[in-house]
């Protein structure tokens, strides 16, 4: 299952989870982007410096402090009932893992992404912020419609990252110099279930990201 379709469930607030010992290591990870995160749990929230069968603890976050989410390990983890997945943060110039569900999203008007993968990498992290990008980003697959333009994206753990966004007035022009570079609003992020055959008997459910924003300006 992806680390995505958990974000969801960030305000489950299980005791046991800040206190658990991570046992996953050599997940796939992917760029988060520095989204500002708030750490929700009342005894505060551990971090830890390595993952695996000997982690190493570094400190306990305390409650309300404000960590930046660097990146995350593509692979879930249940402890006590509970899924989450494993965020690798900076904390005072401290880096480490720790559990998604004590981490929430910190109100930051200012704060932009600048690229398509960040995006992904944030999940339901992003909803609500801002994004400037170049439009190639969005080239591969793309397709335009009333005003709308829906592009899907591979990520590196081979996920899709759908990207529809409202509010052309004209077809966006693809592989032109200086590429141009559009500012968006990430309105809503939800997980997306779609199904693989691998053959007769069997078929795959893959957690697919749809990603829907309005465009605010074109350059």
């Amino acid at each position: 299952m992806n680390a995505f379709r958990v974000i969801r469930h960030a305000s489950i607030l299980i005791l046991l989870l800040v206190l658990a010992v991570p046992t996953s290591a050599g997940a796939p990870t992917i760029d988060a982007g520095g989204v500002t995160l708030v750490v929700t749990a009342k005894h505060g929230l551990k971090l830890w410096e390595t993952l695996g069968k000997d982690p190493k603890l570094l400190l306990a976050i305390p409650a309300g402090e404000s960590v930046t989410l660097k990146s995350v390990l593509l692979e879930t983890v249940t402890i006590s009932g509970a899924r989450g997945f494993w965020a690798f943060v900076d904390y005072k110039g401290k880096t480490g893992y720790a559990f998604s569900g004590f981490l929430k999203k910190k109100a930051d008007p200012s704060f932009m992404f600048h690229d398509t993968a960040s995006i992904a990498g944030a999940g339901y992290y992003a909803e609500g912020a801002k994004a400037e990008f170049c439009i190639d980003e969005l080239a591969a697959g793309a397709d335009f419609a009333n005003g709308t333009l829906r592009s899907t994206l591979t990520t590196a753990s081979k996920y899709h990252c759908i990207f529809e966004i409202k509010g052309f007035k004209d077809k966006p022009a693809f592989k032109t110099e200086p590429c141009p570079r559009i500012t968006v609003r990430i309105d809503k992020v939800r997980p997306e279930t779609r199904s693989e055959t691998v053959d007769a008997a069997h078929t795959n459910y893959v957690l697919d990201l749809r990603v829907s924003c309005s465009v605010i300006e074109k350059k």
